[in-house]
């Protein structure tokens, strides 16, 4: 009988320790903060319900795609022709912003993390509520021409 406590013992021993691992605090979990541009919101007084940063189009490193944030706060996936200007690909997807944080609204509701550096938007495609991870962000830079 103690042997078979000993190899039940033994069983169980890896099954544990697994669940004594410590609390990562680190680890960013996602919360939506709000759209800055909602007369609820208190960012709203600060910039009027004009906040919208990634305003313009950005081109993909690759200069064949890219994205136009609207006025009116809308998105397209836009793809840039040889004479020099762009077309639209997608009809536009409502988003809203704050200063972390695009919210999509197309057929569900889904989020993005962004930082602007300079003329770059780094946008990051991993999973919210994970942990950000540095491999995840996309580059796109501010693109400039008068011919739109």
């Amino acid at each position: 009988m103690k042997k078979l406590f000993y190899i039940l013992l033994l069983f169980c021993v890896p099954f544990v320790f697994p669940a004594c691992g410590g609390d990562d605090d680190d680890d960013k979990i996602f919360q939506w903060e709000g759209d800055w541009n909602d007369p609820e919101h208190p960012m709203y007084q600060v910039y009027g319900g004009n906040y919208n940063p990634v305003k313009g189009v950005w081109v993909h490193p690759n200069n064949e795609e890219g994205g136009y944030f609207s006025e009116d706060f809308k998105y397209y996936s836009i793809v840039f022709l040889p004479n020099g200007t762009y077309q639209k690909i997608t009809s536009g997807t409502d988003y809203q912003i704050n200063n972390t944080t695009i919210r999509y609204f197309s057929r569900s509701e889904s989020y993005q993390y962004y930082r602007l550096e300079k003329n770059w938007l780094y946008v990051n495609y991993q999973y919210l509520g994970l942990p950000i991870s540095d491999d995840n962000w996309g580059k796109y830079e501010r693109w400039i021409n008068d011919n739109n």
